[in-house]
Parts: C-alpha cells; sequence; structure tokens
C-alpha cells in the first residue's frame, strides 16, 4: 500500500483485538467475541489518532490468529 500527500503523518500502532467496542463498530457484533491476538491491543493508538482528527482506512480487517 502506497500513501502520498503532504504535511501529513502516518502513525502505525498495533492492533485492536482486544477491543470489543471497535471490532463491534469496523468489523461487526459477531467479531467482537472473537477472542483478542494479544490481550494488550486495546485500540489506545486507534483512539489516539481519531482523537488528533486522523483517518483509520481497512479498520475492517481482523485476523483471528488462528
Amino acid at each position: 500500500m502506497r500513501y502520498f500527500g503532504r504535511r501529513g503523518v502516518v502513525l502505525t500502532t498495533g492492533d485492536y483485538s482486544a477491543s470489543t467496542e471497535l471490532k463491534a463498530k469496523h468489523v461487526g457484533e459477531d467479531a467482537a467475541r472473537i477472542p483478542p491476538v494479544n490481550p494488550a491491543s486495546t485500540g489506545d493508538g486507534f483512539h489516539l489518532g481519531e482523537e488528533a482528527g486522523g483517518h483509520t482506512p481497512q479498520m475492517d480487517r481482523l485476523y483471528e490468529g488462528r
């Protein structure tokens, strides 16, 4: 994937697999019941970026880790 822009910031974070709220919002209610890949991945970086006005593309992609 390539992103082009000026005066932008790319904030890289971990995943959000331990956040039932984010899984339900972006993937669906059924996804909220999937066990997290990492119990510490609560999506804090995603919340931080959104609060600063950032965009979070492709949040509908979720890996079960099986």
